[in-house]
């Protein structure tokens, strides 16, 4: 391909004889892998390079859209805090307000410990080993020094007490999963990418993990601004 008119008829031809997503992912991948491998890029290749990224993005975005179960608006964060708002105080309302008002981790809180206004905690997964000091949010201090010494110590139990206590206040299952997707979500409505990629961090895991894998599906796809959508495509190809 010399010409963006050319690119353009390729890309039309892959479309008309391959109905399959991931038939139509892997055969604009390989021609954008065939790019990469050149030692120099005219400045056509760049921008036929570019309109490739965009359309791997795109089918990207509606083949996980496929795969994931339908984000429930009414988890969206600011709906559950104002629920939680109302509930009586107690343990039940500290675990969930650590997963409402602290950008969500998983269950690092089973080893931690809360002294004056801040969670002391050794991370579990990516940056194992890692300690973390946590500043407590206004809405959870009171909630720390009365019922912090209350939480389970053990993981598994942690998730479990978790989940009960999420179908308490909010009357439906909510897992550690679910929270850090609802967060994500937040994210991807209110915060630029930058801000993203330290929501990502702050949740202990890669930027790359945070949109492929916590990014919920959502009807209509959340429009942002231009650099923000081609940062996000060279983040996804950038091995490509």
């Amino acid at each position: 391909m010399r010409t963006l008119k050319e690119a353009k008829e390729k890309l039309n031809e892959i479309f008309e004889t391959y109905d399959n997503i991931s038939t139509r992912r892997s055969k604009i991948a390989r021609i954008l892998s065939e790019l990469k491998q050149k030692e120099k890029l005219t400045t056509t290749q760049k921008k036929i390079q570019l309109m490739y990224r965009e359309k791997l993005y795109e089918l990207t975005i509606e083949y996980d859209n496929r795969q994931m179960p339908e984000f429930d608006k009414n988890n969206q964060l600011e709906k559950l805090r104002k629920e939680w708002e109302i509930y009586k105080d107690g343990r039940d309302k500290l675990i969930t307000g650590l997963f409402l008002f602290i950008e969500p981790l998983r269950s690092d809180y089973a080893t931690s410990k809360y002294s004056n206004g801040n969670i002391n905690l050794k991370l579990i997964k990516q940056n194992k080993g890692f300690e973390k000091s946590i500043k407590v949010p206004q809405e959870l201090i009171k909630l720390c020094e009365d019922y912090y010494d209350d939480l389970p110590r053990v993981n598994n139990t942690f998730v479990q007490t978790l989940k009960r206590a999420s179908n308490k206040i909010f009357k439906r299952n909510i897992t550690i999963n679910d929270y850090r997707k609802i967060w994500t979500e937040y994210g991807i409505r209110t915060m630029s990418v930058t801000d993203q990629k330290k929501l990502a961090k702050n949740m202990n895991h890669s930027f790359y993990t945070h949109i492929q894998h916590y990014t919920p599906k959502m009807t209509p796809v959340y429009k942002q601004d231009l650099d923000e959508e081609l940062e996000k495509i060279t983040n996804m190809a950038e091995r490509l």
